[in-house]
């Protein structure tokens, strides 16, 4: 059961039911025709009509919810890429000064990769 079912089984079935059918609609006609239906009844009309507005509720929740999770995940994943461009610029520095210091050549070999030094006028 979801997290919108439990919260909706304490305001009412109907509210749990409409949320079901919610989940299974395919676009925004299909939305606009369940929810008219589900208000039409006369029988049970303001029952429905606090069904829709806890669902609506509840939806405005998931939604910020969903946002929350989704901006700590975008700071999570700057935080990675900044630490990984702050050591990629120590090895840069690194090497540069090891060149200017005459430990490494402009080109030096290893294994199976080339290090070129070049000078890139401002």
């Amino acid at each position: 059961m979801s997290l919108a079912t439990q919260v909706l089984k304490y305001s009412s079935t109907r509210a749990v039911e409409l949320w079901n059918l919610l989940k299974q609609t395919k676009d925004e006609s299909d939305l606009e025709i369940l929810t008219a239906s589900f208000l039409q009844h006369k029988s049970d009309q303001e029952v429905a009509i606090d069904a829709v507005a806890d669902v609506a509720e509840q939806i405005e929740a998931e939604i910020a919810a969903i946002a929350a999770r989704k901006q700590h995940l975008v700071e999570l994943h700057n935080r990675a890429i900044a630490k990984l461009k702050s050591k990629k610029e120590t090895i840069d520095r690194t090497i540069i000064k090891l060149h200017e210091s005459g430990a490494i050549a402009n080109k030096t070999e290893g294994l199976s990769r080339t290090i070129k030094i070049q000078n890139n006028p401002p």
